[in-house]
């Protein structure tokens, strides 16, 4: 996939916080890349860019065209720091400024619960739009499963959790054919997640023993079997 997944030995007990790629390049970013496979000749769209992490890879492991969505001026200001290569929208997911049939992938990490609530079908319908036939959707979301919820500090504030049978119907009601559902990530995901709100937003450092963290989060993610965190989906537009 031309992406590797280095990192440094050196741990210390707090450092700085940082965007870059491979700080931010832990269990879910990874399975996600992993479910995203080969991006070499591939359009892609990715909604929610963040840091620009995924536009990083894609551009890296050889995709012919990047466009990164996100309605965070920031962070596209980020993301265009890190993969200077894309193209970089301010807009709305609900609303794409692209052509129909003009996007080979389109990807949605942790983007769903983000955007007004009821307004989950819109947005599906717009990527189905500017999707090509045969093209791919994957996206990511939190599942709604009781410690997910009870230990996502934002859920208290209305951040949104979702069960798999839901995304599956939404995504067969907005045209598509779901190849894959998985759902995973567990503890270790969760009690970083809850460190990371503030570590982040009040210290404006990484959490104590990240890389220790990391590690469980990638066997999590990535050799575990099953999840209580994460609900991925792949789906085709037929």
């Amino acid at each position: 996939m031309g992406v590797k997944f280095a990192r440094s030995d050196k741990e210390s007990m707090f450092r700085p916080y940082t965007d870059t790629f491979e700080a931010r390049l832990t269990g879910r970013l990874k399975k996600s890349l992993q479910l995203c496979g080969d991006f070499r000749g591939l359009s892609v769209l990715d909604i929610g860019c963040s840091s620009g992490w995924l536009e990083h890879a894609a551009i890296a492991a050889g995709a012919r065209q990047v466009c990164a969505l996100d309605l965070n001026r920031k962070a596209l200001c980020t993301a265009r720091g890190q993969a200077p290569g894309a193209w970089y929208l301010q807009a709305s997911a609900t609303h794409l400024p692209l052509l129909s049939c003009s996007v080979d992938l389109v990807t949605a990490f942790e983007v769903l619960e983000h955007i007004p609530r009821g307004a989950e079908q819109r947005m599906l319908r717009e990527i189905h739009r500017v999707l090509r036939p045969g093209g791919k959707l994957i996206l990511s979301t939190p599942a709604s499963r009781i410690w997910s919820r009870i230990l996502d500090s934002a859920w208290y504030f209305g951040h949104r959790h979702y069960q798999p049978e839901y995304i599956f119907s939404i995504l067969v009601g907005c045209g598509f054919k779901v190849d894959l559902m998985l759902l995973r990530g567990g503890f270790y995901e969760l009690f970083s997640m809850v460190g990371l709100y503030v570590f982040k937003w009040i210290f404006r450092s990484e959490i104590p023993f990240k890389t220790w963290f990391d590690v469980k989060r990638d066997d999590e993610y990535l050799k575990r079997n099953d999840g209580i965190a994460t609900i991925f989906a792949i789906a085709i537009k037929s």
